[in-house]
C-alpha cells in the first residue's frame, strides 16, 4: 500500500480519544437533515442490479469546516425513494473533518465509498469556516470502505486508508485491467496525482501526476478517461486559462504532457467527464462548450471522437448555484447525474436521469428523461406556539 505523507503529523494533531481510523456507523439524529446547515458535493454510483448509491457531505455548523461528515444513501427504486445507510464522522465536533466523498462500482460489483480526512481548526477558531479550513493538506488521508453494492451492508464496514489526498472524480479501469484513482495532493507538485491498483483495490501506488502552473492551481478535481488509442486524457479545474486545463498521458498515467488550456471552456468548478458503454464521452458542465457562465445552466454533451468535438446539449438545471455534477451509467444505458444546489439555503442534492438520445436531441426524446429528483434537502422545522 502506498505510504501517505504526514501520518505522524496527523496522529500527533488528533485530540486524545479521537477515532483515528475514521468512524463509520448508521446515521443518528446528529446527522439528520434537520440539523444540517451545509449540504453538498455529491457523487453517484449504480450497482450491477440497478441499485443507486449517492454520497455527499454536510455540517451542523454551516460550512466547509471541522464538523463535516459524509453521508451514504441508497435507492432500490430508481431514485424515487432514498434511505440514509451510513455516515463517516471521525470525531463528531472534534478537529477531524470528513469531506469530498466519492462512490464507484468496481468491475467485481463492490461499491467503493471514499472520502478525505483532514485535521482542521475547530469551528470556533476558524475566521472563515465557509472558505475551508487552513490545515496542512499534506496530512490528507483518502479513506475507503467497500462492500457488495447490490444490497445494503448488514453491518458497518471498517474504513482503511488507501492513499494521500482528495479524490473528487471517478476512478477508471484501464484497458489493461488496472484501476486508476485520481487523488489530488493540494498545493504540491505534482498535485493532480494518480494512484494505481493492480490487485483489485487491495493496495495502491502513486504512479504520477500533473503539475499545474502555480498561478492557475486551485483544487485540481481532475477527471480522467482513456481514449480509443489508449492515451489518458485528464481535465483539471483551474482558476485561470479558461478555468480548465488538460493533459495527456501515453504510458498509463506515469508521465503527463505539459498542461495547457483545455479544449472546453468552463467556470472555476468541478465538471463531469466519463466514457459511456457506447465508447462516447459524456461531459456535464456549466453552459455551452466554449462558455464560462458561472455556476448555472448545468448541461450535458456527447463526443464520438474522443473529445475533439461535442454534440447535443441537454439542459439539466438552469438555476444558479446548481453545481458539482457526478454521474454513472446503468446496464440498460440510462445515465444518472447527481449535483447540489444552494448548499447553505435549500441544501438540495438532486438527480437527473437521461439517455444519450436525450443529450443529442436536447429534449426528452427517449421518454425516460427525469430531472430534479430530490435526494436530500433542508427540512424546515415546525415550531409550535406555547
Amino acid at each position: 500500500m502506498a505510504k501517505a505523507e504526514g501520518d505522524a503529523a496527523v496522529q500527533h494533531a488528533l485530540r486524545p480519544g479521537a477515532a483515528n481510523d475514521g468512524h463509520v456507523a448508521p446515521p443518528d439524529a446528529a446527522h439528520s437533515a434537520a440539523t444540517r446547515r451545509h449540504t453538498g458535493i455529491p457523487s453517484v454510483a449504480v450497482a450491477r442490479n440497478g441499485r443507486l448509491w449517492v454520497t455527499y457531505y454536510g455540517s451542523p455548523t454551516g460550512g466547509e469546516d471541522s464538523n463535516n461528515y459524509c453521508t451514504l444513501a441508497t435507492s432500490a427504486d430508481g431514485g424515487t425513494t432514498w434511505k440514509d445507510v451510513l455516515v463517516a464522522d471521525p470525531d463528531g465536533l472534534g478537529p477531524l473533518r470528513a469531506f469530498d466523498p466519492e462512490v464507484w462500482t468496481a468491475p467485481d460489483g463492490r461499491l467503493f465509498w471514499t472520502w478525505t480526512e483532514r485535521v482542521s481548526p475547530l469551528q470556533a477558531e476558524s475566521k472563515n469556516a465557509y472558505a475551508g479550513c487552513p490545515a496542512d493538506p499534506k496530512n490528507d488521508r483518502l479513506m475507503c470502505v467497500d462492500f457488495p453494492g447490490d444490497d445494503e451492508p448488514t453491518m458497518a464496514p471498517s474504513p482503511r486508508r488507501i492513499a494521500r489526498g482528495v479524490m473528487m472524480c471517478k476512478p477508471i479501469v484501464r484497458s489493461d485491467g488496472a484501476w486508476l484513482f485520481p487523488s489530488a495532493h493540494w498545493n504540491a507538485a505534482p498535485s493532480a496525482c494518480f494512484y494505481e491498483s493492480r490487485d483489485c483495490g487491495r493496495t495502491f501506488e502513486c504512479i504520477g501526476g500533473v503539475t499545474l502552473p502555480r498561478t492557475a492551481r486551485v483544487f485540481d478535481e481532475h477527471a480522467v478517461v482513456q481514449l480509443r488509442n489508449g492515451d489518458l486524457l485528464a481535465f483539471m479545474r483551474t482558476q485561470r486559462l479558461a478555468n480548465c486545463m488538460e493533459s495527456v498521458s501515453h504510458d498509463g498515467g506515469r508521465t503527463w504532457s505539459e498542461p495547457k488550456k483545455a479544449r472546453v471552456n468552463h467556470t472555476c468548478s468541478r465538471l463531469f467527464l466519463r466514457k459511456l458503454a457506447s465508447g462516447n464521452l459524456l461531459l456535464v458542465k456549466h453552459g455551452g462548450i466554449d462558455e464560462d457562465c458561472g455556476r448555472r445552466r448545468l448541461t450535458a454533451f456527447l463526443s464520438d471522437d474522443d473529445g475533439a468535438t461535442w454534440k447535443g446539449g441537454l439542459l439539466l438545471d438552469e438555476r444558479p448555484a446548481a453545481s458539482y455534477p457526478d454521474g454513472d451509467q446503468a446496464a440498460d444505458g440510462l445515465v444518472y447525474v447527481v449535483y447540489d444546489r444552494d448548499r447553505t439555503g435549500a441544501q438540495e442534492i438532486l438527480l437527473a436521469a437521461f439517455t444519450e438520445q436525450d443529450v443529442l436531441a436536447g429534449r426528452n426524446a427517449s421518454g425516460r428523461l427525469h430531472l430534479r429528483q430530490t435526494i436530500a434537502a433542508k427540512r424546515r422545522l415546525k415550531h409550535c406556539d406555547k
